[in-house]
């Protein structure tokens, strides 16, 4: 498989977020600092001293996107204070993280409900206080009204996967599409920087593309996740439709994983047709990243697959 690359952007990024992310958690004590210390190492967030780590295509470039938003612009001739792009990546993060504790919560019992709701909620505040950082005095007030209906979209969608799961049924393709509005938050970082440009009637289309976006990670991710949602009773859409009716052998294999990828791709056709008309050109790079890290995830699988066939044969006695 395509080993991660490092974006060069992301080397400067890592730097500066490695230091903005220590700041942050330093003002955690007690439990609250324990429990986001796990969390960020976990995560294998950046820390001060450390070399930046590889970045996969195969995961949402979330510290990232504001970074290519603000490239973007200044090709424009707006050009981005250093200070406004550091709050908006430290935006991104700290509502990373406290989606990652709802998520570890709700999703797969880790963690505790006080940490989730009192950790989750100091680091929303945190979020919401770069955002309006990042969106400058002239950007602020629509900055927080986009904040509010965002977080109340996740938060919907978020409450529907429960809802899904708490009453056994299977998944529709309407609440499964609903349910993506748990990406809705991720547009918001960006989305100040455009802000503060002046650039309010991109806002429409630039969330679209990141929904876009999330959609393929998320479809790529339940179709390799198959096999154990499935034994650990999380049905999820992608897992469904790949099993169909009867065959939930499908459920895992090259043949399921190859039509999952389709399904990404048609997202990310999706996602490219818009990052063309707005001209973000480092996203583009990234899905293309993406597409190719994707196909070489299903080569290696294909690989493994015959190769066990070939053992499977090679250790069966003649009849």
């Amino acid at each position: 498989m395509a080993k991660p690359s490092i974006d060069p952007a992301w080397r400067r990024t890592s730097r500066e977020l490695a230091i903005d992310l220590q700041r942050l958690l330093e003002q955690f004590s007690g439990t609250h600092a324990a429990v986001l210390e796990r969390l960020v190492d976990r995560l294998r967030l950046p820390r001060p001293g450390q070399k930046p780590g590889l970045l996969s295509h195969l995961t949402l470039p979330i510290a990232l996107l504001p970074v290519y938003t603000a490239q973007r612009l200044a090709k424009l001739g707006l050009r981005v204070p250093a200070k406004a792009r550091r709050s908006a990546v430290l935006a991104a993060v700290s509502g990373y993280l406290a989606v990652r504790l709802h998520d570890d919560r709700l999703d797969e019992g880790l963690g505790s409900e006080a940490d989730a709701i009192l950790v989750g909620s100091a680091l929303l505040a945190h979020h919401w206080r770069c955002l309006i950082d990042a969106a400058g005095p002239r950007g602020a007030q629509p900055m927080a009204q986009l904040a509010a209906t965002a977080w109340t979209r996740y938060a919907a969608a978020m409450e529907l996967e429960a809802a899904v799961a708490r009453a056994g049924q299977p998944w529709t393709q309407a609440a499964w599409l609903a349910s993506l509005d748990r990406y809705a938050p991720m547009a918001l970082p960006s989305a100040a920087l455009l802000l503060r440009g002046g650039r309010q009637h991109e806002l429409a289309d630039h969330d679209a593309m990141l929904l876009k976006l999330g959609e393929a990670h998320q479809i790529f991710e339940d179709a390799v996740d198959a096999q154990a949602d499935a034994a650990a009773g999380r049905p999820t859409w992608v897992g469904q439709r790949l099993a169909g009716d009867e065959d939930s052998a499908f459920l895992g294999t090259a043949g399921g994983m190859g039509e999952a990828i389709q399904w990404a791709e048609r997202a990310l056709g999706e996602a490219t047709a818009i990052a063309e008309t707005l001209g973000d050109t480092a996203l583009l790079v990234h899905i293309a990243g993406r597409r190719q890290d994707m196909r070489a995830w299903l080569d290696d699988a294909v690989t493994q697959l015959v190769a066990s066939l070939r053992r499977a044969l090679a250790t069966t006695p003649p009849e």
